[in-house]
């Protein structure tokens, strides 16, 4: 467990972090899965995905929700789309990107150079990095170049997993 220690008027406080179970289409199941083990599933019910718990590459557990002494917690966490301990993107993050991707080349309009702008670009979109706007720009050049209905389809399919610069940048309104 993740244990941060914070001192009360001399006293010494526990926080910690519990672990996630998240489908692999990026569903959350549990947030808690340690504090309340009668809430995990082996299967999504809203999709039917395997559920995990720990990263596929390094098996560190999925960061779950925050335990803080004496505060309620609602169970609410951001889904991750990257291992904290080892950096590598989780299956549904993965999952997402194939999926745009995929979509893209529906459209007939758009040259094989498009898609691949995409594709070297959109890692940069996810997080916040030097590149982040740069990335975010070129492959918002490309949404833009595709049919309404399939640039909404992307828009849909990668804006919970994009970074909020490379958001406001894509879509700025």
């Amino acid at each position: 467990m993740d244990w941060t220690s914070y001192g009360y008027g001399g006293q010494q406080k526990q926080d910690w972090y519990d672990q996630a179970q998240i489908c692999k289409n990026g569903h959350l199941i549990n947030s808690a899965m340690k504090e309340y083990p009668e809430s995990n599933k082996k299967f999504c019910p809203k999709c039917g995905k395997e559920t995990i718990c720990t990263c596929e590459n390094c098996g560190s557990a999925i960061q779950g929700e925050l335990h803080m002494e004496g505060v309620a917690n609602f169970g609410e966490i951001t889904i991750p789309s990257f291992c904290k301990d080892c950096g590598k993107e989780f299956p549904w993050t993965k999952a997402k990107l194939e999926a745009a991707v995929e979509l893209l080349m529906e459209d007939e309009e758009l040259l094989a150079e498009d898609i691949a702008n995409f594709e070297n670009n959109i890692h940069d979109a996810l997080t916040e990095n030097p590149r982040t706007t740069l990335a975010a720009t070129r492959v918002g050049k490309v949404i833009k170049k595709t049919s309404k209905f399939i640039g909404d389809g992307v828009r849909d399919i990668i804006v919970d997993v994009l970074s909020e610069t490379a958001k406001k940048t894509i879509w700025p309104s």
